[in-house]
Parts: structure tokens; C-alpha cells; sequence
């Protein structure tokens, strides 16, 4: 690695560099700085504290972490073209996110009258990776060849209950999207309704998303350095 003459920087220009060199990145070149700032301390031509020298160099460790994505005067098209994609990458992962909490209304779900097949209470156990936390979940799940439809994560003694009402012959009427069981009715009983099963499926489809809704709202925070820069150009900087 070429050698910086670090003697020709006046002493604001070797501190300045103390704190934007990033440590890991240029081992030797910041040991070069730390040899120059350590020989003019002993000469007595630079007088830094330690807690300051400290203070730089904990910040700076932080600050070269971040992303930073400089833009110039020059740079319009590129500016406008950066903050139209970060609106419309938004816009569609909201979009797509609030997808998943949202549900049909009974209204427009497709009706169904057929005679079941079979009906059983499944237990599916799902193991959350980061936390290592294993959840149980108790869905009724319906066959009537060739379809099958689920009514998902009801408490145990109601799936089991269901299912066991449920006999192979009975006539029943399902009212469902994509397989999802929004209302079950049998012999004008209602088993299941709307309203009881709307939180369950939203809780169904939306399982798993909620740290994709935290990401997309810890977004701004991660690039708000690069927005600033793409609105008011030169403002800060990478190191």
C-alpha cells in the first residue's frame, strides 16, 4: 500500500483523518497517522487529550458503519431518479405488506355448498428462528375432493369440537378465499362465523411479516443521510 507523507498535514488535517479513517479498513495507513499524531505529541507540537483522542475515536467507528450515499449539484437526474425509487420501493412493500393484514369482506367471498369428505383438527407447530420460541397452532381443515380448505389457528378445544361435527356426508356451505375458511355454516348452524374468523386469518396471513413492517419503518433512519444528500447535495459526507 502506497505511504501518505502524513508529516505535510497541518494538525486540525491529522486529527480530521483520525476521525474519518476507518481503522479496519486501512490498518497500516492508521498506524502511520497514530505514529505521526504519538511523534508531534512527544514533540510537543500537538497537545490532545486521551478522553478527546477516544471520544474521535469512538464516533468515528460508528460513523464509518453508516451508509452514506453522496450526491452533487450535477447530479439532478441521478438525485430524482434515487428519490423516486425510495417512494415507489415504499409504496409496493407497504402495498404489499398491508395485503396480508387486510381481509375481505364477507360480501365478496366465494360462497360454497358441498358435501365433506372429511374434516380434522391439524396441530402445526411453527419455531420462530431468532428467538427460538415454538408456537402450536390448531387449524380445522376441511376436505372435499379435489379441494381442501383450512380455518386457521382456532384454540384447541374449538378445532377439535369442529372437526368432530363435521362428519364425512354432512352438507355444508364455506364461505372462503383461496382456501382460507371465512365462514362455515352447517344445517343453518353457524360454526364459524365472519366476524370470529377475521382476526384468525388476518393473523394467519400476516404471521411472520410484522419484522418486514419493523424493517420498512427502520428504513428512513438508515438512509436519511442519502435523502438529505439527494434534496440538499454535498451535505454529508462518506469517509
Amino acid at each position: 500500500m502506497k505511504k501518505i507523507n502524513f508529516r505535510k498535514y497541518k494538525n486540525v488535517e491529522l486529527l480530521d483523518a483520525l476521525y474519518k479513517m476507518n481503522q479496519q479498513v486501512f490498518p497500516e495507513r492508521y498506524q502511520q497517522l497514530c505514529d505521526e499524531i504519538a511523534r508531534r505529541k512527544q514533540n510537543g507540537q500537538l497537545k490532545v487529550e486521551k478522553s478527546s483522542v477516544d471520544n474521535i475515536n469512538h464516533v468515528g467507528f460508528w460513523d464509518h458503519r453508516e451508509l452514506i450515499i453522496e450526491f452533487t449539484q450535477t447530479h439532478k437526474v441521478f438525485r430524482i431518479a434515487f428519490l423516486v425509487l425510495y417512494l415507489l420501493f415504499n409504496i409496493i412493500a407497504i402495498t404489499f405488506i398491508a395485503s396480508k393484514y387486510w381481509v375481505t369482506d364477507i360480501s365478496k367471498v366465494h360462497q360454497y355448498t358441498a358435501v365433506i369428505d372429511q374434516a380434522t383438527c391439524h396441530k402445526d407447530t411453527v419455531e420462530d428462528e431468532e428467538s427460538g420460541r415454538i408456537d402450536e397452532y390448531y387449524d380445522v381443515v376441511v376436505s372435499i375432493y379435489p379441494d381442501i380448505f383450512l380455518a386457521p389457528n382456532l384454540p384447541t378445544a374449538t378445532c377439535n369440537k369442529i372437526a368432530a361435527t363435521l362428519t364425512p356426508g354432512s352438507q355444508i356451505s364455506i364461505w372462503h378465499q383461496d382456501g382460507l375458511i371465512h365462514q362455515l355454516v352447517l344445517n343453518q348452524n353457524t360454526l364459524l362465523s365472519y366476524k370470529y374468523m377475521k382476526s384468525k386469518i388476518r393473523d394467519f396471513n400476516s404471521r411472520g411479516y410484522l419484522l418486514y413492517l419493523f424493517c420498512l419503518f427502520l428504513m428512513p433512519l438508515v438512509f436519511f443521510k442519502s435523502l438529505y444528500n439527494a434534496v440538499y447535495p454535498g451535505t454529508f459526507k462518506k469517509y
